[in-house]
């Protein structure tokens, strides 16, 4: 093999060694970002299952014409017995705490990402009716 030939391989490696720690490091950012995704989808969910509660009749087992969301948790809405309680529940990647607030007893979605510890404490959202216009997120 002459000398030529073996610097053509030598750069190969390091051209496909430094690729590779290229896409590494590419995939190591897209796992949080996919984490964070998840943990978004997941609490839009639980707001939309919480609005389309709000609209079902009493009758079929909603809220329409019964004020604020004081009598709904997350068995209300049909999440399944992997709660920690009525109020709150955890998923693989986040906790999701529901309760009623304010005067009106608008519903509060809280949000903490990986556990239930206030200081993985992410968003919070506030449903205040059964309209697109009815939501108030924030992250204090």
């Amino acid at each position: 093999m002459g000398q030529q030939q073996l610097l053509v391989l030598v750069f190969a490696i390091v051209l496909v060694g430094g690729l590779v720690v290229a896409g590494a490091h590419a995939l190591s950012g897209v796992e949080g970002r996919n984490h964070h995704e998840i943990v978004f989808r997941d609490a839009l969910a639980i707001v939309h299952d919480l609005q389309t509660w709000k609209r079902v009749p009493a009758m079929l087992g909603g809220a329409e014409g019964i004020d604020g969301f004081a009598p709904v948790d997350f068995g209300t809405l049909g999440y399944p017995h992997t709660l920690l309680s009525k109020r709150v529940y955890k998923t693989d990647h986040a906790c999701y705490m529901l309760r009623p607030v304010g005067p009106d007893r608008h519903a509060e979605v809280r949000i903490y990402a990986p556990s239930c510890a206030e200081r993985d404490f992410v968003a919070r959202v506030v449903v205040g009716g059964p309209g697109p216009g009815d939501l108030d997120w924030s992250r204090d």
